[in-house]
């Protein structure tokens, strides 16, 4: 594989009630990310939201918001 180093912050929702793509696919997904890929832990970040189906919530838009602002600060 072929990288310069450089890695964009990632930031990974998920729901645990998401019947379409499981948690667990979304768990294996940042440890592909981590060990595979070899992206540092410090540019992922993993929100999961009890309850929450295969949609969008107010929680995790304000996530999203509160992310994008510490990202591109």
């Amino acid at each position: 594989m072929i990288h310069t180093g450089l890695y964009l912050p990632i930031l990974w929702c998920h729901g645990t009630n998401d019947i379409e793509i499981p948690d667990s696919m979304g768990e294996d997904a940042i440890s592909f990310m981590q060990h595979t890929l070899n992206i540092p832990e410090e540019c992922l970040t993993y929100k999961r939201y009890e309850n929450l189906a295969h949609m969008i919530n107010d929680a995790e838009l304000d996530d999203l918001a509160s992310w994008l602002i510490q990202t591109l600060g």
